[in-house]
């Protein structure tokens, strides 16, 4: 489930609490819910609100960058849990962003990018019909793993198939690189601690379309 917000400030409908997909989390037996809020004429604002008296918010965002919640994922039951968020908008790739919290306030969370991607430099999710890319989250042992899937291809001399809207794409048996990017984080507000690319793998088209967009449940 992904948000991809066209303009304004947006925030996933979904509520899942157990999960901890949408905008809504259990941490400690208390809630946390993260919203986006337009304030007081200057730009976007990520806000949170944890239990009935702690509050955060981010430094304002421009009108002109569209802001859409995707997730919420708890890593650890000593933290708050970090915010995925769309900001931005892309052609074929949407930018994501991780934030983090910062004594009363929400930052974003510094990240060290080695593969130069279709978008360069940043978390993206979404693709096209012969690139794509998505996000996943995973909790080990307190830490907050983000692995960032890039695919490529398949090459020009693939056989084609006919699509439902009456178009033609890759087969799905077609075979495409992707290439993987993992960062380790910790602590609050989280750190990057290491970040290493991972071997290339050959996968199908119909697998690597798969890993499109946010996993973070």
């Amino acid at each position: 489930m992904a948000v991809l917000p066209s303009r304004g400030c947006h925030s996933a409908l979904r509520v899942v609490p157990i999960a901890g997909f949408g905008n809504y989390i259990e941490v400690n037996g208390l809630g946390v819910r993260a919203s986006c809020q337009e304030g007081r004429g200057v730009g976007w604002y990520l806000t949170a609100g944890w239990g009935r008296r702690q509050r955060f918010e981010s430094d304002p965002i421009d009108y002109a960058t569209p802001v859409g919640i995707l997730a919420l994922y708890t890593f650890s039951h000593r933290f708050l849990p970090v915010i995925v968020a769309q900001v931005g908008v892309g052609m074929t790739g949407q930018p994501y962003e991780l934030f983090t919290f910062s004594r009363r306030h929400i930052v974003p969370v510094h990240l060290t990018f080695l593969h130069k991607g279709v978008l360069i430099g940043g978390l993206a999710g979404g693709g096209a019909a012969f690139h794509g890319q998505g996000l996943f989250c995973t909790a080990r042992r307190g830490k907050l793993v983000i692995t960032q899937v890039f695919w490529d291809g398949p090459g020009g001399n693939a056989p084609m198939v006919h699509d439902k809207g009456g178009g033609i794409t890759p087969a799905g048996t077609d075979t495409v690189t992707a290439y993987r990017e993992r960062w380790t984080l910790t602590g609050q507000p989280l750190t990057e601690r290491s970040v290493v690319e991972l071997p290339t793998r050959q996968m199908t088209y119909r697998a690597a379309n798969a890993l499109e967009n946010a996993h973070c449940p």
